[in-house]
C-alpha cells in the first residue's frame, strides 16, 4: 500500500522551521541551459543512433543547476527524469536511476550546507520522490537513505513523523531484504522525531523471528562472566524491545543508530541498555552467540552515549531514569573523581571501553579534550590532545582538521588558569614528552601558532572539501578560536578571527557575540590594546545590526505549494500565520 504523498505533508510545516532567501541567478549558465534544453526538445525528431540521450542531458541540467544553487531548476529536471519511463524509456535504463541518485545526493548535500536558494532542498526531494513512486521507479538504498536523512535534518518533529510513516509504508511494500542502510536511516530519523520506539518496531518487523540478547545470555548466566554482567546491567523496568538478532547485528552503524535515537529523545537509560547489548554481541564468546555474527568493535557507540551525557539535560535525564542503585553508584563515582555527575558518567563509559579493549579514535579524543578542558582539567585535556594528533600519517605526524576546535578550547582553558593580569598569554599547555612530536609542537606552541596551522590546513583543501568542512564545523571552530584569543588577551589575533567569519563565509551565532562581550573590557582607554578592543566591538555591533535588519520574508514557492496542496484551507492559514 502506497503511503501518503510527501509534498502535501511538507507544505506548511517547512515554513515553520526555515525561511530561505532567493539567491542571485548566475548569468554565465544561461548558454549551458539553452544548449541542453534545445538538445532535449529536438531529441525525439532526431533519427536512431545520433539522437541525444535525454537522460544524460537532464543529468547535465541537474549538475549545472546545483552548481548555480538553483534548486527549483534541478527539481524540474529530476521530475522530468522520473517521468521518462512514462514516455517509453525503460525503468531499468542504464543511466536513469544513476542520474536520479546523483540528483538526490546533490540535494541532500544542499540540506547540510543550509545555503540560500530559490527552493528548499527538502521540498524538492519530496516532490522528486513522489514522481519516482508514480512512475514505478525503485530508488536504490543509498538514495532512499539520503532522502530520509535529509528530511530528518530539515523538518520539525511533528511533520517529520508524518513523512517517515509514509516513507516506511513504501519501504515495507518493496519487500527487499538486507537494505540495512535504509533501516539505519529510519531509526536515526525516528529518534529526531522523538519516537525511537517506532524505529525499533521497524527493525523488529524487518529482522523477523529469532532470539534477542537476553534470550541468548540467560542459558549461560552461570558459565559466562560476560553474559552474567550483561544481564545484571540491563535490568530495567521499561527496557526497549529486545530485537531478534539476525544479519543486522553485524552492522555497527545500526547499533549506533539505536543508541543515538534514544539519546535524541532524551531516554539515556534506554540508550545505555542498547550500548550494553552492543557490548554483549560484540564481545561475547561464539558458543554464547550461536550463529550471530558480531559487529565490528569501534568506539562510535560509546562516543554517542558520551556526547549525550555531556549536556545538562542529558545527565539530568540519565539520573532521573536510572534505578536507585545506579544513582548511588553515580554519587560514589562523583565523590571519587571530585567532579560533578557529568564527569563521573562519562568516565564510567570510558572505563567500559577500556575494559573491552577498544582503542579511541580521533573523534573520541577530540571530544575528551574539549570536555576535560571545559572543566578546567588542562593536564588531562592535553594528554588526550597529544593522542589525537600523535597518530602518524605516512612518515609524519599531523593535526587532524577536526582537532583544531578542541585545541582552541584547551588553550583557552590554559590561559584562564594562568590568570595573568596583563599581557598576552603565549605558553603551551602541551607537554613535550615525545621527541618525535617536537616539530609539530613547535608550530602549536602558541594560540597564534594553532590559528596559523588551522588556516593553512583549510587552504590546502579543495574548494568543495573546504565548503563541506566549514558547513559542518566552521561555526564551533571559529567560536573556539575567538574564545582562545580573547582568553589569551591577544586582541589582534582575535580581530583576525572575527574577520575570518566573513572571508570564510561562516555566519556568527549568539555564542560569538556573547564570547566577545564577556571578554572585552567595559571601558576604553588610550592604549593600543583598547583601540583594538574598540575595533573588535565595532565589528560585532555591525554584525548585530545586520542581523536585526534581516527580515523573514515567506518565499513565493512556499505560498504556491500551500495554496495548491490537497490538505485544504487549514494548511494555507497555517502558512499565513507562519509568514507573519
Amino acid at each position: 500500500m502506497r503511503g501518503r504523498p510527501l509534498a502535501p505533508i511538507l507544505g506548511a510545516s517547512v515554513l515553520r522551521r526555515i525561511v530561505p532567501t532567493t539567491a542571485p541567478r548566475r548569468p554565465d549558465r544561461a548558454v549551458v541551459y539553452t544548449v541542453l534544453a534545445l538538445a532535449y526538445l529536438v531529441q525525439p525528431a532526431l533519427p536512431g543512433p545520433s539522437r541525444v540521450d535525454r537522460v544524460q542531458a537532464l543529468r547535465a541540467l541537474i549538475h549545472s543547476a546545483m552548481n548555480a544553487n538553483e534548486v527549483a531548476r534541478a527539481e524540474e529536471a529530476m521530475r522530468a527524469l522520473a517521468q521518462l519511463p512514462l514516455q517509453g524509456i525503460p525503468v531499468d535504463h542504464a543511466g536513469l536511476v544513476d542520474a536520479l541518485q546523483y540528483g538526490i545526493r546533490r540535494l541532500a548535500v544542499a540540506t547540510k550546507l543550509r545555503q540560500s536558494c530559490d527552493a528548499h532542498p527538502a521540498l524538492a526531494l519530496a516532490s522528486v520522490y513522489d514522481s519516482c513512486i508514480e512512475a514505478g521507479i525503485v530508488l536504490p538504498p543509498e538514495a532512499l537513505s539520503s532522502v530520509i536523512a535529509s528530511m530528518a535534518r530539515s523538518l520539525p518533529p511533528d511533520a517529520l513523523l508524518a513523512v517517515l510513516d509514509a516513507l516506511q509504508l513504501d519501504f515495507l511494500a518493496r519487500g527487499a531484504r538486507g537494505e540495512y542502510s535504509v533501516v539505519c536511516a529510519f531509526i536515526a530519523a525516528y529518534g529526531r522525531a522523538s519516537r525511537p520506539d517506532r524505529g525499533e518496531a521497524l527493525l523488529l518487523t524487518y529482522a523477523g523471528k529469532g532470539q534477542g540478547c537476553r534470550a541468548l545470555a540467560l542459558p549461560h548466566k552461570r558459565t559466562s562472566a560476560r553474559a552474567a554482567a550483561f544481564l545484571e546491567r540491563t535490568r530495567m523496568r521499561n527496557a526497549p524491545s529486545d530485537v531478534a538478532l539476525g544479519d543486522w547485528a553485524a552492522h555497527t552503524a545500526l547499533w549506533n543508530a539505536l543508541i543515538r535515537a534514544r539519546t535524541c529523545a532524551g531516554d539515556l537509560a534506554a540508550a545505555s541498555v542498547w550500548l550494553e547489548r552492543y557490548r554483549f554481541v560484540a564481545h561475547a564468546p561464539r558458543h554464547v552467540l550461536g550463529g550471530v555474527v558480531s559487529p565490528q568493535r569501534t568506539a562510535s557507540s560509546y562516543l554517542t552515549l558520551m556526547h549525550a551525557m555531556s549536556s545538562a539535560p542529558g545527565i539530568r535525564a540519565l539520573f532521573q531514569q536510572s534505578s536507585s542503585q545506579a544513582q548511588a553508584a553515580l554519587r560514589r563515582q562523583s565523590k571519587a573523581y571530585e567532579s560533578p555527575y557529568r564527569s563521573a558518567a562519562i568516565h564510567s563509559v570510558l572505563r567500559l571501553m577500556h575494559q573491552d579493549g577498544i582503542v579511541p579514535g580521533v573523534a573520541m579524543l577530540n571530544f575528551l579534550t574539549s570536555f576535560e578542558a571545559g572543566r578546567g582539567r588542562v593536564d588531562h585535556a592535553a594528554a588526550f590532545a597529544l593522542q589525537a594528533f600523535a597518530m602518524p600519517s605516512g612518515d609524519a605526524y599531523r593535526v587532524h582538521r577536526t582537532t583544531y576546535a578542541p585545541l582552541f578550547t584547551l588553550y583557552a582553558a590554559a590561559a584562564q588558569r594562568a590568570e595573568s593580569p596583563h599581557g598576552i598569554y603565549d605558553a603551551s599547555p602541551l607537554p613535550r614528552s615525545d621527541a618525535s612530536l617536537a616539530p609539530l609542537l613547535d608550530t602549536l606552541s602558541t594560540p597564534r601558532g594553532v590559528w596559523k596551522s588551522c588556516m593553512a590546513s583549510l587552504a590546502s583543501q579543495t574548494r568543495a572539501a573546504q565548503r563541506s568542512f566549514l558547513a559542518a564545523h566552521g561555526v564551533p571552530m571559529l567560536n573556539n578560536a575567538l574564545h582562545a584569543m580573547l582568553s589569551a588577551r591577544d586582541y589582534p589575533a582575535a580581530l583576525s578571527v572575527l574577520r575570518a567569519y566573513t572571508t570564510l563565509g561562516v555566519d556568527a551565532d549568539m555564542y560569538t557575540y556573547a564570547c566577545v562581550w564577556n571578554h572585552l573590557p567595559p571601558t576604553h582607554g588610550a592604549t593600543p590594546w583598547d583601540a583594538v578592543c574598540r575595533a573588535a566591538s565595532d565589528a560585532v555591533l555591525a554584525q548585530v545590526d545586520a542581523l536585526r535588519a534581516r527580515k523573514s520574508v515567506a518565499p513565493a514557492w512556499a505560498a504556491q505549494l500551500c495554496s495548491s496542496a490537497a490538505c485544504g484551507a487549514d494548511l494555507v492559514a497555517l502558512a499565513e500565520r507562519a509568514c507573519r
